[in-house]
């Protein structure tokens, strides 16, 4: 039996925190921020696609995402929200599946927290 428990709420609602204790008792926890950082590095499939669609423009003088920028764009215009979903749920997917993957026994069971601004 695996044991999931997902972590979700407001900004500065206590989740990082929360996350940071289940770490120090050695949970594993699956950041859905992280992976969905890591998913948009340049270099990676989801960055290209969503340079393409949203262009240069969102881009740091370092070549990163400007998340300001892109979510300036994205937050005021339901269609480009979708656009952007498109392109980064795939890799996110896949690097929440890594972590899970990852999960190690805790207290006889496998389990894991799920950290996430929404679910």
């Amino acid at each position: 039996m695996t044991l999931t428990i997902g972590l979700t709420g407001g900004i500065a609602s206590g989740k990082s925190t929360v996350s940071a204790m289940m770490r120090e008792l050695g949970l594993p926890v699956i950041d859905a921020d992280e992976a969905a950082r890591a998913v948009v590095r340049p270099g990676e499939d989801a960055y290209r696609q969503i340079i393409a669609a949203f262009g240069p423009g969102i881009l740091q003088t370092n070549g990163e995402i400007d998340r300001a920028k892109l979510g300036a764009i994205v937050f005021n215009d339901e269609e480009e929200r979708k656009k952007l979903k498109r392109h980064r749920s795939p890799g996110g997917a896949s690097e929440n599946a890594r972590g899970e993957r990852s999960a190690r026994p805790f207290r006889g069971e496998n389990g894991r927290i799920g950290h996430s601004a929404f679910i």
